[in-house]
């Protein structure tokens, strides 16, 4: 509880710190949620862009 020390404190937060934000005035989280947001699409996304990436370098995965 660093009272005296600003850069203390903000250093000693995280993301659960943050209820909520705005930007450009529209709700980005609310609640501690993010808003608008559909984690399960990014995921895919990044699993298809790691895909590619690796078939373009002709990367030999290793199968565990």
């Amino acid at each position: 509880m660093p009272m005296n020390n600003a850069s203390g404190a903000v250093l000693s937060m995280g993301p659960s710190n943050v209820d909520t934000v705005l930007i450009a005035g529209k709700v980005k989280k609310r609640n501690g949620q993010l808003v608008g947001v559909d984690l399960d699409a990014i995921a895919k996304k990044v699993a298809e862009s790691r895909d590619r990436t690796v078939a373009a370098a002709k990367y030999e995965r290793v199968k565990l």
